[in-house]
């Protein structure tokens, strides 16, 4: 590599426009080119030749010794000089002291499948053999790059009504894979060398592109693109086995310009995916366009004069208009409609995630469902259950639940549990899983130190009718209340599930379902559960409530339990004074159809929306539904694009979740799914609703959260239309993960 100046950590300010060409003292003149060449702004024709006029390299470039294609080198923004090395940390052009990240706050990119397969963009940090390795300081700064390239793409897409996210290739944890190369000493002197080099050690497969990051100081960026128009997938630009995977390179002076409203990653990129095709109604000779403002519009030295079309807001933006290279909506008979358009690029996803995995194997559903009266049977203050200590980091303890509150000590697949944590020492998250199977990747409760926080959890039972509560982090107690079971199959004892729309059965803030009026402590409020909402008047057994305590004026809980029966030694709901908290319940129905809420302390309003009942077994039923436990399966998270979105839920907005055929759930014969919801990162005091897809929004909550907090809550929803349920968010925006836990058969 040459070795031009002494290694600096900023650069200067970098002005707006994309890849302006102010011109620089020339050095030398390259062939057919009016750009001059130049050591500061990158400009350097070696190792390349001017191609001829016909060909998929016309006019343009071709490596040295090869006949693979390049719109040749890309000159620096004004006031960069690609001579300075940025330093380490690697701080925004322009600034002294900063992040080693890119000052941008982009989410990173949607993972998609197994992270492999298909066509993909691969992330490599390049260094030649003299240059010192930086790669454990930078890859945390690279994949914010290129989820800044990424957010190019589908701010472009959003343009004509699309979504568009770059196809990464990721690792097992969703992140952008970036692998560390080094090059020979003269392997980063040029982009010929360092395409041969990349190719050598096997970095050529058809279905890549490689985004490498150069810790070079030769180039700003340089790309390779082929000239190909046609609109077929089978075009050169992607992925034609003919063709060895292309390579962006982009210098350590133009790393991660985004900031300054300029990605260069997201500009050689383009190239590579096949834009500007010269035939294009504004391009250039050299594959960019002359209608700015445009990420890859400038003034390329082709001769094209420029032109402001669109406004200057645009200039990190692709395509102004829409009519040369990229559009996710073409107009028929339009250029792009009958042209290669690189919105339809493989490399290029439409989707705003991966989908939830899917369902290889499902075991029919045969559990029927008998109702107790709540029983603790673990308490890790007391003793109760076999622990008297806390659980801590990383430890897991297993819990004996079959012979256990009621549940018989065979015949029982699964359980239906409220599990509490108190005092817990820091913030963290509980998974309950089948003892002897892997902990899967999915969590039941989600907490903050000094909460208490309860959530319903329908645990399948595991080896020795056990099951593992798992503690991620810090100290916490655990509390287990027990309030039914499900059967294996091997009885036909219990009762079967009858779905429903959520309806509210009771609200003390304006008298439905009881006096208007908070219940005050150490009183229960009688609750009619049978004959409203939905749910038969008679051969009830059991329902599924939604259960709210709103505006407390104290620290408190709420305990449901049948009518007629005496008030136990359980909680469903814990809060604190202001609080608002949901909780799940299946409480059996006791004398008249109806079941009690006891309140501790202080006064609290109470909401509840039924989702569904059981039958009692003793007649036959309108209630089919025969319960099907599964392990605990993610199947939406929208920090990550699993299930198909990679962004917040905004205020008013629903979302349709795959709830069929996913997780172990099967795709047909399904009435309704056991979904642990949990809302995290909210902005705004909200709630969200889960209903069938196909429904209009019912006037129910699941969730309620303030602004900052992480909640779960065990929702049982109906499925709907296409085996989708929809989640509504009521304000703010917030991202919303969901484990399925088990499905109903119809």
């Amino acid at each position: 590599m040459r070795r031009l100046l002494a290694v600096v950590g900023t650069m200067g300010m970098v002005a707006a426009g994309l890849l302006a060409s102010a011109p620089a003292p020339a050095t030398a003149s390259p062939v057919g080119h009016q750009l001059a060449e130049s050591a500061a702004r990158g400009i350097t024709y070696k190792g390349l030749h001017q191609a001829g006029t016909t060909g998929h390299c016309a006019n343009a470039f071709e490596l040295e010794g090869t006949t693979r294609c390049t719109h040749g080198p890309d000159p620096a923004p004004p006031n960069i000089d690609v001579r300075y090395r940025r330093g380490t940390p690697v701080t925004a052009a322009g600034t002294s002291t900063g992040p080693g990240t890119a000052q941008s706050s982009n989410p990173n990119p949607p993972c998609y499948d197994d992270g492999q397969s298909g066509d993909r963009v691969q992330a490599i940090y390049a260094h030649a053999a003299d240059v010192s390795d930086r790669y454990g300081s930078l890859v945390p700064s690279i994949r914010q790059w290129a989820a800044d390239a990424d957010a190019v793409f589908n701010r472009s897409a959003a343009e004509t009504g699309g979504v568009r996210h770059v196809r990464f290739v990721t690792d097992s944890s969703c992140q952008i894979a970036v692998l560390d190369v080094q090059l020979s000493t003269t392997g980063d002197d040029n982009m010929g060398n360092t395409v041969q080099e990349l190719q050598a050690q096997g970095y050529k497969g058809s279905n890549r592109k490689y985004l490498v990051w150069t810790d070079a100081n030769v180039y700003c960026g340089i790309a390779q693109v082929y000239g190909d128009d046609s609109a077929a997938q089978t075009n050169l630009s992607n992925g034609a086995s003919s063709v060895a995977g292309e390579v962006a390179r982009v210098d350590n002076a133009c790393w991660g310009l985004d900031s300054s409203n300029q990605s260069i990653e997201a500009h050689e990129l383009m190239h590579t995916l096949g834009g500007v095709q010269t035939s294009a109604p504004h391009a250039t000779k050299y594959s960019h366009c002359w209608d700015d403002s445009d990420r890859m519009c400038y003034d390329d030295g082709s001769g094209a004069a420029m032109s402001q079309v669109c406004p200057a807001s645009h200039e990190n933006t692709f395509d102004c208009n829409h009519d040369d290279y990229f559009s996710t909506n073409p107009p028929t008979g339009s250029y792009l409609a009958t042209h290669w358009n690189t919105a339809t690029s493989s490399f290029l996803s439409g989707l705003d995630g991966s989908p939830a995995p899917a369902t290889t194997t499902s075991v029919p559903a045969s559990s029927r469902y008998t109702a107790v009266t709540p029983a603790r049977v673990l308490d890790t203050r007391n003793g109760t259950g076999g622990r008297s200590s806390q659980l801590g980091p990383g430890q897991t303890f297993s819990v004996q639940l079959a012979g256990a509150g009621g549940v018989p000590s065979s015949g029982a697949a699964a359980v239906a549990l409220n599990v509490t944590v108190t005092n817990p020492t820091a913030s963290s998250y509980l998974t309950v899983s089948p003892t002897g199977s892997a902990r899967p990747t999915a969590s039941n409760l989600n907490f903050v130190a000094g909460e208490t926080v309860p959530n319903m959890v329908v645990a399948k039972l595991g080896t020795g009718g056990q099951v593992d509560v798992y503690n991620s982090a810090g100290w916490t107690d655990v509390i287990f209340d027990v309030a039914g079971w499900y059967s294996d199959g091997s009885t036909s004892t219990g009762g079967t599930y009858g779905s429903l729309s959520p309806s509210r059965i009771l609200d003390t803030r304006n008298g439905t379902g009881a006096p208007a009026g908070p219940l005050p402590g150490g009183q229960s409020l009688n609750l009619r559960a049978t004959g409203v909402g939905g749910v038969p008047s008679s051969g009830v057994g059991a329902v599924v409530l939604n259960v709210t305590a709103v505006g407390p004026t104290a620290g408190s809980y709420l305990t449901v339990y049948p009518n007629g029966s005496a008030v136990p030694t359980a909680s469903n709901l814990n809060f604190g004074p202001g609080q608002n908290v949901p909780n799940l319940v299946i409480a059996k129905v006791g004398s008249g159809g109806t079941v009690d809420v006891y309140n501790a302390v202080g006064l609290t309003d109470v909401v509840v929306d039924v989702a569904g009942w059981y039958s009692d077994g003793s007649t036959s039923s309108s209630a089919t539904g025969l319960y099907g436990p599964v392990t605990p399966a993610r199947i939406l998270d929208t920090r990550s694009g699993t299930g198909g979105y990679s962004h917040k839920v905004g205020a008013g907005q629903s979302i349709s979740v795959q709830a069929a055929g996913v997780g172990g759930v099967p795709s047909t014969g399904v009435s309704a799914v056991v979904l642990n919801v949990t809302v995290t990162n909210p902005n705004d005091g909200s709630y969200l609703t889960a209903y069938p897809n196909g429904s209009s929004v019912p006037t129910a909550s699941n969730l309620n959260f303030g602004p900052g907090q992480t909640v779960p809550n065990l929702v049982v929803v109906r499925v709907g239309s296409g085996g989708m349920v929809n989640i509504y968010n009521a304000a703010g925006s917030t991202d919303v993960i969901v484990d399925v836990a088990g499905w109903y058969s119809t």
